[in-house]
C-alpha cells in the first residue's frame, strides 16, 4: 500500500488531496475510512475492479471522497488521475 499527499492540485476549498491505495481491503480500506472523515479530499484507490461497487457504496456519497481503480505501476494511469 502506498499513501501520499498530492499538494500540487487542491480542490477549490483548499483541502489537501490524499491518495490512499490498497483500499480493496485491510489497512488501505481502514485508512481511507479514517481520512475521508477528516478535512481532506480522499481519493480511494484499488487495483481490484471487483471492489469498486462496494467502495462506491461506502464512499460515493461523501463529497470529500472519490473512488478510482488504478494500477500504481502504470505511469499513464497515475498521470491521468493526477490531472483529472
Amino acid at each position: 500500500m502506498i499513501s501520499f499527499l498530492v499538494n500540487s492540485r487542491k480542490p477549490k476549498n483548499d483541502k489537501k488531496v490524499v491518495l490512499v491505495t490498497g483500499c480493496g481491503s485491510g489497512l488501505g480500506l481502514e485508512l481511507a475510512r479514517a481520512l475521508s472523515q477528516r478535512p481532506n479530499y480522499c481519493v480511494v484507490i484499488t487495483a481490484r475492479e471487483h471492489s469498486i461497487p462496494a467502495l462506491e457504496a461506502e464512499f460515493g456519497h461523501l463529497p470529500s471522497a472519490m473512488v478510482r481503480a488504478l494500477d500504481v505501476t502504470d505511469d499513464e494511469q497515475i498521470y491521468r488521475l493526477v490531472n483529472e
